[in-house]
């Protein structure tokens, strides 16, 4: 975990601005962020929890790559927000 506002850039795909920009992620998710990505799974937002670790918590574009986000992170469990919008989270 790390504290608010502790964050790494990271450059990702910005579908608002048609292009790649460096965006800050919470420090301690910025490398989940950045594999996610590299892999092809588009991730629209994430929070770590700041200390409170069933907190954390990663959005995706596609319920597809949420699924495939959840096969690869045995902690963590697929969901939809309530927005209706799909995310793992660490298991609860």
């Amino acid at each position: 975990m790390c504290k608010h506002d502790e964050t790494s850039a990271v450059k990702l795909w910005s579908y608002q601005h048609k292009k790649l920009q460096y965006k800050n992620i919470d420090k301690c998710m910025a490398h989940l962020i950045s594999d996610f990505n590299e892999y092809g799974l588009i991730t629209t937002g994430s929070c770590c929890g700041h200390g409170k670790d069933n907190d954390a918590y990663i959005g995706f574009a596609s319920m597809e790559d949420a699924k495939q986000a959840e096969k690869m992170m045995s902690r963590w469990e697929f969901y939809l927000n309530e927005a209706g919008n799909p995310c793992i989270r660490k298991r609860r």
